[in-house]
């Protein structure tokens, strides 16, 4: 647990077993935990997440919750439940044009008004660079 960054800690538990990307998972590593063992998967890339979900099903695993970690796992400045209304908020609450007359203010600011939209939050989502899942084994 002393590898994960502290705001991910918070959301796991103290019992949970990390076990780091769904790739290395293997069925020896599956068998040798409790059944509905909490665990820990960590994906730290953008093809993690299409193979995060299909491949922790095949290993055995019931994957219950998917939080995207942003802006990084390395230093996250929060983790955000991989849910339309919990991205809107995020995006609504973080997402700012800066202040001042810039070049560059009219386009962040119709990028911040079209970015609340589902399809936007959706494509942010699985272009975000780590997310984290927390699965128990069947």
């Amino acid at each position: 647990m002393a590898d994960l960054p502290l705001a991910v800690q918070v959301l796991v538990g103290r019992d949970a077993v990390v076990l780091g990307s769904v790739a290395d998972v293997t069925p020896e590593t599956v068998a040798a935990l409790a059944p509905g063992s909490t665990l820990v998967i960590v994906e730290s890339s953008v093809r993690g997440a299409l193979r995060l979900r299909r491949g922790a099903t095949r290993r055995g695993l019931r994957v219950e919750r998917v939080f995207v970690v942003l802006p990084s796992l390395v230093q996250p400045l929060c983790c955000v439940e991989l849910d339309s209304r919990c991205l809107s908020w995020v995006w609504a609450a973080l997402a700012t044009v800066p202040p001042g007359r810039s070049v560059s203010a009219p386009l962040a600011e119709l990028v911040l008004r079209w970015g609340n939209r589902a399809t936007i939050l959706g494509l942010l989502a699985r272009l975000a660079p780590a997310r984290v899942a927390i699965a128990r084994r069947l």
